[in-house]
C-alpha cells in the first residue's frame, strides 16, 4: 500500500487550511497515494480560546468535506486531529479515518494531554481539551492501525496495549514542537517501532503558526526494523512510503521478541 504523509503549517485561518488541505490531496492522488494521513491541528492551528470558535461536531462540516474528498479521489483520509465539539468550555482533540466509500472507519480522540512549560512557551492543552477514555485500533485494507496523536508518542505502554489488539501499523499524526521535537521526534517514532515491530506513520505540522508556536517538522515513516523509509524536508509537501504487511510479519517471525514478553499489560 502507497501511503502520502501531508506536512503542513496550519494557522488560524481555517477557509485558508482547507484550502491546502484540498491541494495536498490532489498532489498526492497524483502520486497513486491509497491512503492520505493529515497532521495533528488540520483545520486550525491557534490560541486555545479561539479553537472553540470552530469545533464541530462528528457529523460536521469538517468531516463532510474531508468525507467528499475521500469518495472523490477514491482514497483512504485520516483528518489527524480537528476539535471536536465537547462542552462550552472544551473540545476533544479527535482523529477520524474515512474510507474510499466515504465511511468513517475510526474515530479516535487524544488520550494524554500535552501540559508544559518550555522555555519561552508555555502549553496546557487541559484548559481546552478533554482527555479521550479508548485505545483504537482500526482494520484498512491488509493492516491493523493502532490510532494514536502526538503527546501519545511519549507513552510506550499505550503502543504495547495496541499491539496487544493486533495493531501491526501506529499512526502518529501531530504537532511536536520545535524544541521537543529536535531532541526526541525521531528517537521516540523509530524506538516505537521496533520495540512493537510495527510500522509508524507519523505526519507532522511545520514551521510557525502564531506568535511563539513552531512545529519541527521531519514527517517520517519508519518500518517494523526501525529503518527510516521516507522523511520530509523543512517545508510544507506530501511524502510517500510503502507499507507491506509481510514485511511486518517476517519481522515478527524472524525476532520474535513479542512472543518473548514476560510482562504482557
Amino acid at each position: 500500500m502507497k501511503v502520502a504523509l501531508v506536512q503542513m503549517t496550519t494557522r488560524r485561518n481555517v477557509s485558508e487550511n482547507l484550502d491546502k488541505c484540498a491541494a495536498f490531496i490532489r498532489e498526492a492522488k497524483d502520486g497513486d497515494a491509497t491512503w492520505i494521513i493529515f497532521p495533528e491541528n488540520v483545520p486550525y492551528l491557534g490560541k486555545d480560546q479561539e479553537k472553540l470558535e470552530f469545533a464541530q461536531d462528528i457529523d460536521g462540516q469538517f468531516v463532510k468535506l474531508f468525507t467528499r474528498w475521500a469518495l472523490d479521489s477514491k482514497v483512504w483520509i485520516t483528518i489527524g486531529a480537528f476539535p471536536e465539539r465537547g462542552t462550552a468550555t472544551h473540545t476533544y482533540n479527535t482523529q477520524i479515518t474515512i474510507s474510499p466509500e466515504g465511511v468513517v472507519a475510526s474515530i479516535y480522540r487524544k488520550i494524554h494531554l500535552f501540559d508544559v512549560e518550555l522555555p519561552n512557551m508555555v502549553i496546557k492543552e487541559s484548559n481546552s481539551i478533554l482527555p479521550g477514555k479508548e485505545l483504537v485500533v482500526m482494520d484498512l485494507d491488509k493492516f491493523k492501525v493502532g490510532c494514536s496523536i502526538c503527546y501519545d508518542l511519549r507513552f510506550p505502554e499505550m503502543y504495547r496495549r495496541l499491539t496487544n489488539l493486533g495493531a501491526n501499523v501506529f499512526i502518529v499524526p501531530s504537532a511536536f514542537t520545535k524544541r521537543t521535537g529536535a531532541a526526541h521526534w525521531h528517537a521516540l517514532l523509530r524506538a516505537r517501532a521496533i520495540e512493537n515491530q510495527a510500522y509508524v506513520i507519523a505526519p507532522n505540522q511545520f514551521g510557525h503558526h502564531f506568535d511563539d508556536r513552531w512545529s519541527y517538522g521531519g514527517s517520517v515513516v519508519y518500518d517494523p526494523w526501525g529503518e527510516q523509509l521516507s522523511v520530509a524536508e523543512d517545508k510544507e509537501c506530501v511524502i510517500f512510503a510503502e507499507i507491506d504487511i509481510d514485511l511486518v510479519k517476517e519481522t515478527r517471525l524472524g525476532m520474535p521478541v513479542l512472543g518473548h514478553r514476560v510482562f504482557n499489560s
